[in-house]
């Protein structure tokens, strides 16, 4: 098996959605498909790629900037093998770089000066010119291997010092953050293996040596994994005891668990997930908590209506689907799929995502919504838009969290209320 080409075709499905970078590293590659002797350095391969990828590729551009974009990834992942994975054969590379470089190419490439590209580069990485440390986006971009007009986006809308602390901590690691289950717990922690965090009441991070899911106070339901970002959010909602809520949209599990934590398991959380896969992520971390608030069932977010009924929402959290930029850190694969396009058109499916969550509303409820992203029009332009439109809806609060302020996610949230006066009058 050529393990360029098949290291390749794994790429290629993260790049187009078809399966997370997580899943590929713990699943997709295994010794089933690859020689065990493989499968570290393919592991090895596709961190590497995924995390350096547009400074892989500035690299071989250098070398071939007539080379097509599929022939400088091959070369790009070339490299990625050659200097950041254990146990490869860089003659081996070589020749497999030969038999897939120019695959379905018009202009066929140097085979020859591919492969002496490879090896050069296998060396080290290219160290960056005086001309592009002077210029500020292009040298944090390959600094950092990120799209450089969404370095330029982000210093325009939030300036220098939070664009080049989020995008440096999305190349770090972070402790796993963890959020007491207030049902069951009601002082603070007293074992060693956990540190209080300033971010909210029930946040800590776990500073044991060993795994997270031996921990007693973990198999005891006592605490659940949840980003501090997240936390942070659902604290400021300030969710009232025995509300009906709705979640809609894509909310991760421990968005569910500390909802339910919230209103106390009381009322009702109406959880919809947008998907099969996410059903079933769900129903495996939701049912280890036996709540007996939780109603949980698939439903594309236009069809919620055949599980909740119009109007008899205390409350809607909607996760609308957004480039996700906020999630660099956990997700580096956004970066990869991440078209400056995509903006718009996440903008147009969140207006109908703010649109349907109005509509399950009491008068007087509140529509909190909120995305995984550091791009004004997703998020503080979306709201408004949708405000334009329905007059009925006022802005309670809204914030933007950089990703360091909690070292967790970008996350943007909004709280919106349901004015009840202005319903009556439209019935008049």
């Amino acid at each position: 098996m050529n393990i360029l080409s098949y290291t390749y075709d794994l790429i290629q499905k993260i790049k187009n959605k078809e399966m997370t970078f997580a899943y590929c590293i713990n699943k997709a590659v295994n010794v089933g498909i690859i020689d065990a002797k493989d499968l570290i350095p393919v592991k090895d391969t596709l961190k590497a790629y995924i995390n350096r990828f547009y400074f892989l590729n500035w690299e071989i551009s250098n070398y071939f900037k007539d080379a097509s974009d599929t022939q400088k990834e091959k070369m790009a992942l070339a490299v990625a093998f050659a200097r950041y994975a254990r146990g490869v054969d860089l003659g081996n590379l070589k020749v497999e770089l030969s038999q897939i470089l120019n695959e379905g190419e018009e202009n066929a490439i140097d085979e020859v000066k591919a492969g002496s590209c490879i090896e050069a580069l296998a060396k080290g990485p290219t160290q960056l010119s005086d001309e592009i440390n002077n210029n500020f986006a292009r040298r944090i971009a390959l600094t950092y291997s990120y799209p450089e007009w969404l370095i330029t986006m982000m210093r325009k809308h939030f300036g220098t010092k939070n664009t080049v602390k989020s995008i440096s901590l999305s190349r770090k690691g972070a402790p796993i953050s963890v959020s007491i289950n207030k049902m069951l717990v009601d002082a603070p922690l007293a074992s060693a293996n956990f540190e209080k965090t300033d971010t909210c009441s029930t946040s800590y991070n776990f500073i044991g040596k060993d795994k997270l899911f031996e921990e007693q106070l973990f198999l005891q339901k006592k605490i659940f994994v949840m980003d501090q970002s997240k936390q942070k959010m659902i604290e400021d909602f300030a969710l009232e005891q025995a509300e009906t809520i709705l979640l809609m949209g894509h909310n991760d599990p421990s968005v569910a668990l500390a909802t339910i934590c919230g209103i106390n398991d009381l009322g009702k959380v109406n959880y919809a997930t947008p998907t099969q896969e996410d059903y079933l992520q769900a129903a495996k971390v939701v049912s280890k908590f036996q709540s007996k608030a939780i109603n949980l069932f698939v439903s594309e977010y236009s069809s919620i209506i055949t599980s909740v009924a119009l109007g008899s929402q205390d409350r809607v959290i909607c996760a609308a689907p957004s480039t996700n930029i906020g999630l660099a850190r956990k997700r580096p694969e956004v970066l990869l799929q991440l078209d400056r396009d995509d903006i718009d058109k996440y903008l147009e499916e969140q207006q109908k995502y703010l649109q349907e969550a109005s509509t399950f509303l009491k008068d007087d409820g509140e529509l909190d919504y909120y995305v995984s992203t550091l791009n004004k029009k997703e998020s503080f332009l979306a709201v408004r838009t949708f405000l334009e439109s329905h007059p009925d809806f006022s802005l309670l609060d809204e914030k933007l969290i950089f990703p360091y302020e909690y070292k967790g996610e970008g996350i943007y949230y909004a709280r919106l209320k349901k004015q009840k006066k202005v319903a009556e009058e439209k019935n008049d």
